[in-house]
Parts: C-alpha cells; structure tokens; sequence
C-alpha cells in the first residue's frame, strides 16, 4: 500500500460505531472457520436475515441476469419474480421472532448485485461484507482476511460479550461494551497496516491531550466542532503546537468562524510546502487538492464521524447544547491513563498479526464497571445528565433532539 499524506478518516459504513458489535456478534459464529467466497455470502446473508444490515430493495429485490462479468446464479424465466418474493418475505420478517431461513437470503445475494468493488474481495456482495467487517478490523476487534481463518481478538470478544447472534441479550450491561471501545480507541493510530498513512497520530490520546492543555495554559473548555478539522488534518502527536495553534486561530478568527474559512487554515496544515502552518491555504494549493481533500469531508463529514467516535470512548462528553465536546470529568483517572501510556505512535511494518495482538488486548486500567460506582458519584452523574437535557430542550426542538 502506497504511503501518502491524508487527513484523518474513518470508515463512514457504520455511522453509528455501536453497530459494530452486531456484526462481530454474528460472525463470531464462525470464528476459526477460513473465510472463503462461500462463507462471506453465507455471513453476509446472516448479517441480511437478522437485519443488521437492511438493503433497499433496488439492491436486494432487483433480479440482475448479468452485470458486467457478473452472472446471476439463477437464469430461469421466473428468477425476477422468486427474487421480489423473497425480497418481500425477508422485509417483513421478525429476526428475532421468526426470521426467513438463511438459504432463502443466500438466493437473494447470488441473484441481486450491489456495485461495490474492495481490495482483494470479488465485485458485489462479497466486497460489500468487507465495507462492513474493515473498521472491526482496524479497531482490532477481528482479524478478517480472505482465504485466513476468522479470529475474535479478547477486545473483540468483550464487545459482543452482552449480544447473541446480533441482538443484544436480555438484562444487557454496556459497561463491556464501554471498555472495549475504550480500549480500541486509546491504542488506534491513523497509520496501521489497515491504512496506511504518513500522518501519525494516536487519535484520542492527541484530543485529549490538546484539550487539556487548553485548560490549564489558556482556561478553555472544550473544543468546538468547528475546530475539529484540525485534529483531522494535524500530521503528529505533538499536542502542544495544536493547541497554541488552536488558540492563536480563536484569536486571529474568533469562535464562529464559517466552513470556509476553516478549511483554508486546515488546507494549509495539509499543505507541507507552506512556509507557515498558521495561516490560510494559497489558492493554487487549494485548486490543486481540492478534490483530494473536499471541504465538505473535511468541514463536516469527518468531523461528524469523529463526534460518533469520541463519545464511543465514553471519556469525552458534550456541552453547550452539543456545540462543544470537553473531558469526561467523572473519567478522569482513564483520560490520565490514555494520556500517559497510549501517546506512543508504533510502527508494525504491516505485520496484520502483530497489529491484531497488540489491540486485542485489554487494558484492566479502562475498565468500566457501574457497580463499583460510589452512591454519591452515581447521583453527580445523574445531576449532569438532567442539566444536559435541560440545556438542550431549551436550544432545539423535538424534531432536532430526534435526529440528534
């Protein structure tokens, strides 16, 4: 894989990271099995059939005769008509009370196409599992390579320890959840042998760090959403010069600053011939990558995939009315942990094994456990939460908290 500079990116397939746990559950299920052609359709139709995943039905209710060098199993006059009827059948299907039978949604994946083309997996359906099982395997939860046995690291076994074929199990407890996240978010570095990348960042130990420093050198709370463009393009772990650099762009730019002109100081951190990288972007750079580096990804795709992340980890919280993301107080002997051990950027030489091992380990240290929870600090928790919700009542409406 060629090393090039690129901003900070995370796989958009699963906007929402708990649904990570929901795969991994089910393909647990054929853990040590290898993973051929045969078994991606046959997991890829599980992940189908206890809808996980939910197609529309221009994708899986579409009977396609040949597309490309494509072939649909089924050649028959009546294959279209089977298919829309399966299709029907699986969409109002109850996974958990009575889901259509597994074979039945293998049919519908040999005869429909999805136009989705990964490294090293065949066209459709096959490179479609890998959209879904890639960040697992970044985050080290699996170890999903084709043709190798399917491996379940211990991070990756924590995660799904409260789910049962997809579905999470009764009396479910997030606190293995919680820590499994954490512990595969302390350890992610933007260049693993998953992606490579010549920026080297350790991902949450540099936010972390960044905004700590902020608030005890120029007593600033949080980081608004609008700077978080700069953690994506910041090429280092050195924390330090991303702070001032933050704080010398509130004062040269103040705190609402348009899209634009985020973009143009992020474009010129990117651009390493820059003379400075405080300052704006020169226009022939700009004209130059732009369609590498889109504002739109950069300004607000990103940095909405990175909010997703960071609450994942449970050590950073939001405030004012979302607008700002700040340390999880009531976490701080974690943050401590993650900022004194996890600031070490390692070089794996795309060893995937190697990578694999070093994050399935867990860390007894980002544990989350609310038993152990004292009764006082239970009550400043939920004081918290009912001032959160208060605050944001008071900014949006319900259909804006609904999205939210």
């Amino acid at each position: 894989m060629v090393e090039r500079r690129k901003p900070l990116a995370f796989d958009t397939t699963m906007r929402n990271p708990r649904r990570m746990a929901n795969f991994v559950s089910i393909l647990s299920n054929y853990e040590n099995q290898i993973l051929t052609s045969d078994l991606i359709i046959k997991i890829e139709a599980n992940f189908i059939q206890q809808k996980i995943y939910i197609p529309t039905r221009r994708v899986l209710g579409t009977y396609i005769a040949k597309y490309k060098d494509y072939k649909a199993e089924d050649q028959s006059e009546n294959a279209a008509l089977k298919v829309s009827n399966y299709y029907q059948e699986w969409y109002d299907s109850d996974p958990l009370k009575q889901p259509i039978t597994l074979n039945k949604v293998i049919y519908l994946l040999n005869n429909t196409i999805t136009k989705h083309k990964e490294k090293g997996y065949d066209y459709g359906w096959e490179s479609r599992f890998d959209t879904h099982i890639s960040f697992c395997n970044e985050l080290g939860f699996t170890y999903v390579v084709k043709n190798q046995p399917i491996l379940i690291s211990p991070t990756g076994k924590l995660l799904i320890s409260q789910y049962k074929n997809g579905h999470p199990i009764d009396n479910y407890d997030s606190d293995p959840e919680h820590t499994a996240y954490l512990n595969a978010f302390a350890k992610y570095q933007t260049n693993n042998p998953w992606r490579k990348n010549t920026i080297t960042v350790n991902f949450l130990y540099l936010f972390l760090s960044t905004v700590k420093y902020l608030d005890e050198n120029f007593g600033s709370k949080g980081i608004s959403r609008k700077e978080l463009p700069f953690f994506i393009v910041w090429p280092d772990n050195d924390y330090v010069q991303l702070a001032n650099y933050i704080n010398e762009f509130r004062k040269v730019e103040g705190r609402n600053p348009s899209p634009e002109v985020v973009y143009d100081y992020a474009m010129n951190v990117l651009d390493e011939n820059a003379p400075h990288k405080f300052g704006r972007a020169t226009e022939a750079f700009k004209k130059r990558k732009s369609r590498d580096y889109k504002i739109e990804k950069i300004t607000k795709e990103t940095p909405d995939e990175v909010m997703r992340k960071l609450r994942q980890s449970q050590t950073v919280s939001l405030r004012g009315a979302g607008y700002y993301l700040d340390i999880n107080h009531f976490e701080d002997d974690k943050v401590n942990h993650v900022i004194e051990k996890y600031g070490i950027n390692h070089e794996f030489n795309n060893n995937l094994q190697q990578y694999f091992q070093y994050m399935g380990t867990v860390d007894a240290k980002l544990e989350f456990n609310s038993i152990n929870i004292s009764k006082e600090q239970q009550n400043k928790i939920n004081n918290v939460r009912v001032q959160v919700v208060k605050d944001w009542a008071k900014e949006y409406s319900w259909d804006q908290l609904s999205i939210e």
